[in-house]
């Protein structure tokens, strides 16, 4: 039998692990929504292109200087 993992478990062990003080970085689309309700508690530490961004923002905003 095959075990499903909710995105919003997965999201909330990573959490736990990094102690809430990672940077959260999403990118388009449902995770935008998951991420800010679960993860983010301080200022500065959600990055998101928004409502308007791009397909693969992710990746160069994770890389991006900070």
């Amino acid at each position: 039998m095959a075990m499903i993992l909710l995105p919003q478990f997965v999201v909330r062990k990573i959490y736990e692990v990094t102690n809430g003080e990672s940077i959260v970085v999403t990118g388009v689309g449902q995770n935008q929504m998951w991420a800010p309700s679960i993860l983010v508690h301080k200022a500065n530490k959600l990055v998101s292109s928004g409502g308007l961004g791009t397909m693969g923002f992710e990746l160069p905003a994770a890389l991006g200087p900070r």
